[in-house]
């Protein structure tokens, strides 16, 4: 089995565990193949900053094999996703948190929300985040509405900025903090504290879209969002990078004062 170029020089100048675990990861795949009988694909294989994918065979069945660096993370994704039970998100067919090891079904990588009009995605990404909120969340798996924090009264008055929300009065909880919408339109959003940092990709990513309903006058939607990110940073967050559609700007990613990623559009 080989890594992708990509993923290699990424971690191959790191010592500790980033490095540990990339050197593990061909012998994990071997164990999980022997342990789940399935046969590995040739081509196909993907990567994050954090997980390797790869395409592989069940007898008939097309899945695919997410090996992830061990962090809480992997255990509570397996949770939350057998809770869930392919309604709305990928279904878990076996999992090894012990390894960072989740077998999953294949989805077409080809079909994605980016492939419809923004108004008609909104709606499919809206329902599916409702029907993913009204499971319960499982025992050691904090609910969608709930973000973990280090300092959660902190990251809570970032994101009352950001949002236009407020700070929820009367709580005094040291170790939690929640905002709401003044108009009592959005959802609350709940912070609990944590005791370590983010040390993978978000649960939930936010896109704070400031030029309302389409159609945009693409001038003034420029100056929104560069208006914007630029009150963000007096705020705490940071820009990592600008994206464009063509010859038009897309969106600004940003980090907020813990290190979650979220975008300006």
């Amino acid at each position: 089995m080989f890594l992708p170029d990509s993923l290699v020089p990424e971690h191959a100048a790191q010592a500790g565990p980033a490095a540990g675990w990339l050197r593990s990861v061909p012998g994990i795949v071997q164990q999980a193949a022997s342990r789940w009988q399935l046969d590995v694909d040739d081509g196909g294989l993907m990567h994050g900053g954090f997980a390797v994918v790869m395409p592989v065979h069940r007898g008939e069945e097309a899945c695919v094999l997410k090996i992830s660096q061990l962090t809480e993370a992997v255990a509570a994704e397996a949770l939350a996703l057998s809770a869930w039970d392919g309604q709305g998100a990928v279904r878990l067919l076996e999992a090894d948190p012990a390894t960072g090891v989740l077998l999953l079904e294949r989805l077409n990588p080809q079909r994605t929300l980016f492939d419809l009009p923004w108004p008609a995605a909104a709606h499919v990404a809206a329902a599916l985040l409702r029907r993913l909120a009204s499971v319960p969340a499982p025992p050691g798996v904090p609910p969608l509405r709930q973000v973990a924090a280090v300092d959660p009264h902190g990251l809570a008055a970032f994101w009352a900025i950001a949002l236009g929300y407020v700070t929820e009065p009367g709580n005094d909880d040291s170790d939690a903090a929640s905002i709401v919408d003044p108009d009592g339109v959005g959802p609350a959003i709940g912070f609990l504290r944590v005791p370590e940092g983010k040390t993978a990709k978000n649960r939930m990513h936010i896109d704070i879209r400031v030029a309302g309903k389409l159609p945009w006058d693409v001038a003034e939607r420029e100056k929104l969002i560069r208006a914007t990110a630029a009150g963000l940073v007096t705020a705490r967050a940071t820009t990592v990078r600008e994206e464009s559609y063509g010859e038009h700007p897309g969106h600004v990613v940003m980090l907020d004062p813990e290190g979650n990623e979220f975008c300006v559009a």
